[in-house]
C-alpha cells in the first residue's frame, strides 16, 4: 500500500515570513527567514475524513532553525506533508484475546507449588 500523497490548490496555502527570533546577530535583525505555512483544509476536495478530524480546519507549521529562507520553507514544507499523512493513517484496531482454560490452570498450579516451597523457607536453627 503507497502512502497518501496530499495535494492542495495554490489558494488552500498561505506562506508568510518574518524574521526570526533568538540569537543571530545583525543577521536575524535584517532578514525574513522565518517560514509560516497556513494550510486551509476545507479547500482540499480529497482530504481523507480522518485528517480533518484530527487537524480541524487549519494547520499551522512555522520554522525558523535555519539561517536561509530555503531551508527553512523545506523544513516547513516537510514537516506539513508529514503531519497530514500521519494524520491520514487508520489505527490499527486491537483484538482482545481470550487466555485458554488449560493455560490459567497451569499457572495457578505453579503458583501453588512455588508458594510451597517459598513457605519452607525460613530462619536455621541450631541444634544446642
Amino acid at each position: 500500500m503507497t502512502a497518501w500523497q496530499p495535494t492542495w490548490p495554490e489558494q488552500a496555502l498561505l506562506i508568510r515570513t518574518s524574521r526570526s527570533s533568538g540569537a543571530g546577530g545583525q543577521h536575524v535583525n535584517r532578514t525574513d527567514s522565518r517560514v509560516e505555512y497556513v494550510l486551509d483544509l476545507t479547500q482540499i476536495p480529497d482530504l481523507p475524513p480522518r485528517v480533518r478530524e484530527q487537524l480541524g480546519d487549519t494547520v499551522r507549521v512555522v520554522a525558523q532553525n535555519h539561517r536561509s529562507q530555503l531551508q527553512n520553507r523545506r523544513e516547513a514544507f516537510e514537516r506539513l506533508v508529514a503531519l497530514l499523512r500521519e494524520a491520514a493513517i487508520e489505527p490499527t484496531v486491537r483484538v482482545d484475546t481470550n487466555v485458554p482454560r488449560s493455560q490459567k490452570r497451569r499457572r495457578l498450579v505453579d503458583k501453588v507449588r512455588r508458594a510451597a516451597v517459598k513457605a519452607q523457607r525460613g530462619p536455621v536453627r541450631g541444634d544446642d
